[in-house]
């Protein structure tokens, strides 16, 4: 996670617990991004996973993109095709 990550993907902030994620022999990873002002703390909630949450949303729109249009509601049809297009757009291409 550098500066430059932040500025070529077009980062406002990073949001991550406050404790120190070392790797290698830097003590803290989001140490240039604090400096910055674009990192967030956030709290840890106990029981509470963002990864599983991160997991249950692409699973999820993973079956919108791959169900059959006729076995979609006009609003699932609708936001599948919007799905497809940010995909094509932060992608560049599409996938599903």
């Amino acid at each position: 996670m550098t500066p430059d990550f932040l500025e070529k993907h077009q980062i406002d902030y990073v949001a991550h617990d406050d404790l120190p994620y070392g790797s290698g022999n830097v003590a803290d990873i989001y140490e240039p991004i604090k400096k910055l002002g674009k990192f967030l703390p956030t709290k840890r909630t106990e029981g509470v996973s963002s990864s599983d949450i991160i997991t249950r949303c692409y699973a999820f729109c993973l079956n919108l993109l791959t169900r059959p249009e006729a076995d979609k509601t006009a609003t699932e049809n609708k936001r599948s095709h919007e799905l497809k297009d940010t995909e094509v757009k932060v992608l560049g291409k599409s996938v599903v």
